[in-house]
């Protein structure tokens, strides 16, 4: 098929050298900075070849790296100026709520390092948005991705058949094991993978992002030779559907479930009154997968569920008491561990990302920040052509499922999650990417070349 599609079109923008260095980047991310920006400082600088080829990097590092890709972008960038509207206003007047965090925080290193985080977030939203919209290269971005994506999931196979066996051994057999800190033994103690990441549901949150592009942009490639670019999207969806499985997040298969409904309704070819009985058969299967893998779960009293509105109920607590300042970016447990009950369990987040942003920033912060998330979805919807493109189908399926885990999880705090996510919603609604193919049917739109 001809480039007559937007999404792979030439013309101004940046260059595909500084495409691949931003995926080679991206893919470093995913990789290193899989834990919450609030634990920066457990984070060591890794010492000899495989500690930095296998241990997380301490932020600064990549952050380093993140202000020469912007100042290179800056540079090769040839587009016109943006013009203003509510998807400059908010991200920015969001970040300015974070930065004045700073003058009332209860603790001003926390907010310091989330408020960094948070700038992050913002510059990747802008990258997506306004260097890349008009010639994404693809290829080139997800070429650093899909290769990460590739590694978390070796690592979670590896965790699952031994791994995990193999670090519990080395940790008992240390003196004083039981002095460490007690969310580390917890997590060792099980059999649920993580991966790179804090712990299983931050590693679920990526898998539910990435893959459903990741396989897209493998089985339509044509720099992969022969049927090997649809062997390894098969074997990307079939490995990392496993290790979703073996990170037993509840919430992260209920939302794989409506994504694969939802996948169903838009890739089969038939009939849609049949389309309709293959995926209610499809959630039925998966509905009662669901209840009688955690039916024990469940008779046990759901305890990851009531600490959950244990958390969430501080984080109104915090809300009531200081409506307009909060506590401060990134400082939720200060003020919970002084309010929660005895027999409530400790935790640094709200596992919500919405309701941290009301206690740590206050009203304004949990508005400025729903109304970024709510205006650019409303964007995408209102004027990209997702019914009729496949690939744009697939990003927003992603996307759509980690914004959902926010609802119970804290993904914005992780860099490996919130950095690549906020520039693939600014690609999105990026004015030239991804639109309508005009003078195409719907069957060719669905061949996207990368």
């Amino acid at each position: 098929m001809p480039d007559d599609n937007p999404m792979i079109r030439g013309g101004e923008g940046c260059s595909s050298k500084i495409a691949l260095v931003l995926g080679s980047f991206l893919g470093l991310v995913v990789i290193k900075l899989g834990n919450p920006i609030i634990l920066h400082s457990m984070i060591d600088a890794p010492e000899g070849f495989w500690q930095l080829v296998f241990s997380p990097w301490p932020v600064e590092w990549l952050l380093v790296i993140l202000i020469i890709i912007v100042i290179g972008t800056i540079a090769d960038q040839q587009g016109a100026r943006p013009s203003l509207d509510i998807l400059i206003f908010s991200p920015l007047l969001w970040l300015l709520v974070q930065w004045m965090s700073l003058i009332w925080t209860v603790d001003r290193d926390l907010s310091l390092y989330t408020a960094t985080h948070f700038t992050a977030c913002v510059c990747f939203f802008f990258l997506g948005r306004y260097a890349f919209n008009r010639r994404p290269c693809t290829s080139y971005i997800w070429s650093g991705i899909i290769v990460a994506l590739f590694f978390v999931i070796l690592i979670g196979w590896q965790q699952h058949f031994y791994g995990l066996e193999q670090l519990r051994s080395q940790v008992y057999q240390q003196e004083n094991w039981q002095s460490l800190p007690p969310e580390f033994l917890e997590k060792i103690g099980s059999s649920r993978i993580f991966s790179t990441f804090v712990y299983p549901n931050a590693y679920a949150g990526a898998l539910l992002l990435f893959l459903p592009s990741g396989v897209w942009v493998l089985w339509n490639s044509k720099a992969i030779p022969g049927h090997a670019g649809k062997f390894l999207a098969a074997l990307l969806l079939v490995s990392g559907g496993a290790c979703l499985a073996w990170t037993r997040s509840k919430s992260g298969w209920l939302i794989a479930m409506c994504m694969l409904a939802a996948s169903g309704l838009f890739f089969l070819r038939i009939r849609r009154k049949y389309k309709i009985l293959i995926v209610a058969l499809l959630l039925t299967i998966g509905g009662a997968g669901f209840v009688v893998r955690y039916i024990d779960y469940f008779k046990e009293g759901a305890t990851s569920v009531g600490a959950r509105f244990d958390y969430w109920k501080a984080a109104g607590d915090i809300v009531w008491h200081r409506p307009l300042t909060g506590s401060g970016a990134g400082t939720f447990a200060i003020p919970y561990a002084e309010i929660k009950a005895p027999e409530s369990e400790m935790t640094r987040l709200v596992h919500n990302d919405y309701l941290e942003q009301a206690s740590d920033s206050g009203i304004f912060g949990f508005v400025f920040y729903c109304t970024w998330i709510l205006a650019a979805f409303y964007s995408i919807f209102k004027t990209k052509d997702i019914a009729g493109n496949a690939y744009s189908f697939c990003v927003m399926l992603g996307l759509t499922a980690w914004f959902f885990h926010g609802l119970v999880e804290f993904q914005l705090y992780i860099p490996a999650l919130a950095w690549p996510a906020f520039f693939l919603l600014g690609l999105m609604v990026g004015p030239k990417f991804m639109g309508k193919v005009d003078g195409q049917s719907r069957s060719c739109r669905h061949k996207i070349n990368t």
